[in-house]
């Protein structure tokens, strides 16, 4: 495959995902275009390394929780998923009508836009 930057707009053969111009892919006249995400694995989310945010652990890793970009070790990803499971199951038991911004509002509230 050649390591190029695309020329036109196009589509990844495998994840057919959208590929703007302009944008590195990897090419081949029988397969097509790879887009970035697929064709250079060493960018994806869980590549990037650094300290967990919790312990301070050196195999902390990027985890992608929308409003924030947390670094944490496994097993603080564990713990945090399960306590965000159990404040979501709290909030059910509350009422429904609590779980349709719950997210939304945990997020302003840890960028310090109280509401």
């Amino acid at each position: 495959m050649k390591e190029m930057i695309s020329k036109f707009p196009g589509t990844c053969c495998q994840c057919s995902k959208p590929i703007a111009k302009g944008t590195r892919i990897k090419w081949s006249r029988q397969r097509g275009a790879l887009c970035t995400f697929c064709a250079y694995p060493e960018t994806r989310q869980h590549a990037q390394r650094g300290p967990c945010w919790i312990c301070k652990s050196p195999e902390g890793r990027f985890w992608s929780w929308g409003a924030f970009t947390p670094f944490w070790c496994p097993e603080c990803h564990a713990n945090e998923k399960a306590k965000e499971q159990a404040r979501y199951q709290d909030a059910i038991k509350r009422g429904p009508d609590l779980t349709d911004m719950l997210y939304e509002d945990q997020c302003a509230a840890a960028c310090g836009f109280g509401l």
